[in-house]
């Protein structure tokens, strides 16, 4: 995962260079403009108070007992909150947990930017690919401010969390936040705020 948001973002700034001289702010049409075909919109994702899942909302999550820090929704993540995801992958069931950690305990990621994908409602989800390189994008202009380092120089990596297209699209909800984290590109955990750490 950090090896490939390494490569996106490499490959996203070499093309801004390769087109102008001077890299322009991305901006974005209504995002129907980068789709072949209208989606069709699907009932918004039940968001869970104690985790994400993509199971049957119906059915009971056991947690893992190797969970710290108190369980959350992914989405109700904000800026300087640190936290660990752990994915629980069984037949026809995929459950990420979010825990939300004390950023003085080790911790595997710490959220230090918050935007919305900038589509007027109705827009239909303008697929994995523009979502994923609009984000990681976005997130890499706010990472130096943040940290304290270039990007290029940093210890830290950048991941995203995107909404889901359900929740895009769905009339009730119309959830377009974008959520940047660090993490350590090293894999170890982080200990401490990483906010203008210098890392």
């Amino acid at each position: 995962m950090r090896v490939l948001l390494r490569i996106v973002v490499g490959a996203v700034l070499f093309m801004a260079a390769c087109s102008s001289d001077t890299v322009e702010p991305l901006t974005l049409e209504d995002p129907a403009e980068f789709v072949s075909e209208r989606l069709d919109a699907t009932e918004a994702e039940p968001r869970a108070p104690d985790a994400d899942s993509t199971a049957d909302p119906g059915q009971t999550t056991t947690l893992p007992t190797q969970i710290r820090g108190s369980v959350i929704s992914r989405f109700s993540l904000a800026v300087g909150d640190c936290f660990n995801r752990l994915e629980k992958l069984a037949v026809e069931r995929s459950t990420v947990i979010t825990s939300l950690i004390d950023c003085d305990l080790p911790h595997d990621h710490q959220i230090y930017h918050l935007l919305d994908y900038p589509a007027p409602h109705p827009s239909i989800y303008p697929g994995d690919k523009v979502m994923n390189e609009f984000a990681v994008q976005s997130c890499y202009r706010e990472f130096a401010q943040w940290v304290g380092n270039d990007y290029e120089t940093s210890e830290l990596d950048i991941g995203v969390i995107t909404p889901p297209q359900a929740n895009f699209e769905d009339d009730a909800s119309r959830y377009r936040s974008i959520h940047c984290w660090v993490e350590r590109l090293d894999g170890e955990p982080l200990v401490g705020d990483a906010h203008q750490s210098g890392w």
